[in-house]
């Protein structure tokens, strides 16, 4: 049975989306990240980062919602997810990893829940842009 290891405010909500969407039975471990679950002997077993989400499947143990979310879509092609990592079709992977970032962003991202500026609407947060503008030769 596929387990998933994650916690609410975290990168873990587009791996119970793809989790959702790939109809797989699974089970959601709650992770409570505040009293430090992820740093117990057992969860490091899982995943030496401590960090949520991770997922573990039979033997393959894995985080990074990323990963988490590419490997659901390769080891389950029933799922039509993606196309598998071997299909003539590559560009689904770039589009995959622009989705996934681009969810996290916009789901958790503190700048954009704030007033817009003229970075925001290109889809940039304040922080960010102050950060690019500081690093940057004018």
């Amino acid at each position: 049975m596929i387990k998933l290891y994650w916690s609410p405010r975290s990168r873990s909500f587009t791996t119970l989306w793809v989790m959702e969407e790939s109809g797989l039975p699974y089970e959601r471990v709650l992770t409570d990240i505040s009293s430090g679950a992820q740093k117990t002997p057992d969860f490091l077993k899982i995943n030496p980062m401590g960090k949520v989400p991770a997922l573990t499947d039979g033997d393959a143990a894995l985080g990074e919602a990323a990963a988490i979310c590419a490997y659901i879509a390769d080891r389950y092609p029933e799922t039509k997810l993606a196309p598998g990592v071997t299909d003539p079709a590559p560009r689904a992977l770039p589009a995959m990893a622009v989705l996934l970032a681009g969810l996290h962003r916009a789901r958790h991202h503190p700048d954009l829940h704030q007033d817009r500026d003229p970075d925001l609407d290109r889809g940039v947060g304040q922080r960010d842009a102050g950060v690019r503008r500081a690093g940057s030769r004018a």
